[in-house]
């Protein structure tokens, strides 16, 4: 079972998917960079910046609250909004791949092995999460209880097979 973009009304989007998109000034539509990965809050429940590559050798980041649309092509910034420097430890263990979403071990609260995140489905509106797809199960974002430099760390309720 994979992740599917489309869950009833809500459009979803993933993160394999988003990672590599252009990002565009909404003041006149230059091309600021590339999406080189996301950053989420420290309750792992929504994305908080994009890490945005192409402009700087110093990381820059885009706030959620500075994207303007995300859409299958790209990812519009508001306009006034800038780029900034990585917020804190967790967003530069992210931005240095210390922390990583994709292919990140996965293991229960009970602390067995669940196996590793193949995608990531999210809100392209909020930035909230809504699933993680794991060895063929589809976690709810609910069930996300943590992640770290080494794993995601899941309700050990959920059902994996």
């Amino acid at each position: 079972m994979t992740l599917s973009p489309e869950t009833g009304t809500e459009q979803l989007e993933l993160v394999s998917r988003a990672l590599g998109r252009q990002v565009i000034s909404g003041d006149d539509a230059t091309t600021i960079g590339k999406i080189k990965a996301m950053l989420l809050d420290h309750g792992a429940t929504r994305i908080e910046a994009l890490h945005v590559a192409g402009r700087s050798k110093n990381a820059e980041v885009l706030a959620w609250a500075d994207v303007g649309g995300f859409g299958p092509d790209a990812v519009v910034m508001r306009a006034g909004a800038t780029l900034a420097p990585v917020a804190d430890e967790t967003q530069e263990a992210m931005v240095r791949h210390r922390i990583t979403l994709l292919d990140a071990k996965v293991l229960g609260t009970d602390g067995f092995e669940r196996g590793k995140v193949a995608d990531i489905a999210f809100d392209p509106v909020s930035g909230a999460l809504r699933s993680l797809a794991v060895n063929g199960v589809n976690v709810p974002a609910s069930c996300i209880r943590s992640l770290g430099p080494y794993c995601w760390v899941v309700d050990a309720s959920v059902p994996f097979s």
